[in-house]
């Protein structure tokens, strides 16, 4: 099939396509912005580097048997502490959406939202042990914890595809607590390794490009 560039109309990230895309509704790994594919007037399809499209780049937190060749790392922080916070409310609320749309679809199961609770043991006046505990002032709920983690993928996936790379394995995800004032923070961080020679199809196989 023949490829070509496309794309964002709202921040203009760029990325291949071919001609089995055209007319299909995507949304973009930078913006979260829906769009439809079509070929980007601004670009010469003859002449521009392949890459992947970021919401198909694989991520797996194991190796792949198929060869490949290093690209480099990827990593991306995310959270509410300090000033991560406007980044993060900047993101979710695209990612929030396309959730939203996977689990009316029922691609994804329904959550619910809890709160955020911080308890302890302690000695009371009397001198017996006693269980105090209290809702805390958090700086975010459950549902931004899910959010985060589909973010923090995306996110390596659109960085991948500036290294012209179609796979990131060795995925992992670690995420962090902190409370001061009884006001509770995260800070999560994903990371893995960019690879260049993998094709993955629609039913998830891998193989080796040519």
């Amino acid at each position: 099939m023949v490829e070509f560039l496309t794309n964002c109309p709202t921040c203009g990230f760029s990325f291949s396509a071919d001609e089995s895309h055209v007319g299909l509704s995507t949304s973009c790994a930078s913006c979260s912005k829906e769009f439809v594919i079509q070929p980007s007037d601004k670009a010469d399809n003859q002449n521009f580097p392949s890459q992947s499209r970021p919401d198909q780049i694989l991520v797996t937190s194991g190796d792949l048997r198929a060869s490949y060749d290093v690209v480099g790392m990827v990593c991306f922080t995310v959270g509410t502490r300090g000033e991560m916070r406007s980044t993060f409310e900047a993101l979710k609320v695209g990612m929030a959406h396309k959730l939203s749309t996977a689990k009316s679809k029922g691609q994804l199961s329904q959550t619910t939202n809890v709160g955020q609770f911080i308890g302890g043991l302690g000695i009371d006046s009397a001198g017996d042990i006693a269980l105090a505990g209290q809702y805390a002032g958090a700086s975010f709920n459950s549902r931004d914890l899910e959010l985060a983690f589909h973010i923090a993928v995306n996110q390596l996936q659109l960085r991948a595809s500036y290294l012209n790379a179609n796979a990131v394995i060795a995925f992992r995800y670690d995420i962090d607590f902190d409370s001061n004032a009884n006001v509770i923070n995260f800070m999560a961080t994903a990371f893995g390794t960019a690879t260049d020679g993998v094709v993955v199809n629609h039913s998830g196989a891998c193989s080796a490009s040519a």
